[in-house]
């Protein structure tokens, strides 16, 4: 596999981890907290519970992409609120 293929790999495995915890209310509590402190390791460990092998980079790659993902989600749903 060439490196681009790798890159895109480790996304999906992101992803995919960020999937289960968004079905798991115990798993969504301690990813926000690990989010909340910037502990990167918890959320490693978090993946490696899960079945995922993350490193690092991967898991900071994938998360800006949830996360620009989630965010306009969030500003749509809070507009949505307050009308």
């Amino acid at each position: 596999m060439n490196e681009q293929t790798n890159v895109l790999l480790s996304e999906q495995q992101v992803m995919d981890f960020f999937i289960v915890v968004l079905k798991d209310k115990a798993l969504l509590s301690r990813l926000v907290a690990a989010l909340d402190t910037k502990d990167g390791d918890a959320m490693i460990s978090m993946a490696s519970e899960c079945g995922y092998s993350l490193d690092q980079q991967s898991l900071d790659q994938g998360l800006k992409k949830v996360l620009n993902l989630v965010a306009p989600l969030a500003l749509v749903e809070s507009s949505d609120i307050s009308e």
